[in-house]
């Protein structure tokens, strides 16, 4: 039995649905479902479960009434539609935020809200690298002392216990220490897409800022304009990855050896249309 609260992209619930009916009828066709929700041909559902385009909102009863969902999960189908229509990064997030309100708590929206947070906010990968510093202690109150970034010592706690219930970072009840998992996020694309805008706002943001914050000593800015050639940006791409492999390689501290935790970031953008 599908749990639709365990969905944050209306089409994969849809194909899922559809897997589910066809499992229980291996005769019954999509011509024959599209039939049942009032549609002409099949094509806008084809083109629901590729997700190229949203099913019309007008039909969602329909869909509600033939997959036997309740009142409760049919406005979270609707906010899935709503989700998959949203533009901006605001809207995306509005409706990401009535996903979690309209799920029971038991469900996967509290990971969803979790992953988005550690995707979208910076201070959670500093507290990552953090753990690695020479003389690190698993404090918020001495975490919450070292950090630039602006927050509070409960959001410091909050993010360092999420970052735990997300199995990216492990704790050695022993010791108390706090040990990096390497552990990777596998999230639904709604989520990683918005998130990863959100941080890279932020982080931006907080760049910004440290020019005036931080000495010469401490830094290092610096920002070119230059022309392209069409074609070119994969190749560039490519180099700049590179370039970072090596750097990296080079001036990465091994654990427990690292004086501060740095930023580094690389940006690469058009400024004409």
């Amino acid at each position: 039995m599908l749990s639709i609260y365990s969905y944050t992209e209306a089409s994969q619930f849809l194909r899922d649905a559809w897997k589910e009916k066809k499992k229980r009828n291996p005769a019954f066709s999509m011509s024959a479902w599209a039939k049942q929700l009032g549609l002409e041909n099949s094509s806008p559902l084809s083109l629901a479960f590729k997700g190229r385009r949203s099913l019309p909102k007008k039909y969602l009863p329909q869909v509600v009434q033939t997959l036997g969902l309740s009142g409760e999960e049919g406005l979270y189908l609707e906010a899935l539609v709503d989700l998959s229509k949203a533009k901006t990064p605001p809207q995306r997030l509005f409706y990401l935020s009535r996903l979690k309100n309209l799920a029971p708590e038991s469900e996967l929206s509290r990971q969803v809200v979790d992953e988005y947070k550690f995707l979208s906010e910076p201070l959670h990968t500093a507290l990552i690298e953090m753990t690695d510093l020479k003389g690190f202690r698993p404090d918020p109150k001495w975490i919450h002392q070292r950090l630039r970034i602006k927050t509070t010592l409960d959001e410091v706690a909050e993010a360092l216990g999420r970052l735990i219930e997300l199995k990216l970072l492990k704790q050695d009840f022993s010791t108390g220490r706090l040990y990096k998992t390497h552990a990777f996020l596998t999230t639904e694309n709604d989520v990683a897409d918005l998130g990863t805008k959100k941080f890279h706002e932020a982080i931006s943001k907080f760049a910004a800022q440290q020019v005036f914050e931080q000495s010469l000593d401490e830094r290092e800015f610096g920002s070119y304009s230059f022309n392209l050639k069409k074609g070119q940006m994969s190749k560039a791409k490519k180099k700049m990855r590179k370039f970072l492999d090596e750097f990296f390689q080079e001036f990465e501290a091994p654990a427990g050896e690292g004086d501060d935790t740095y930023q580094f970031n690389l940006q690469l953008f058009r400024v004409t249309k």
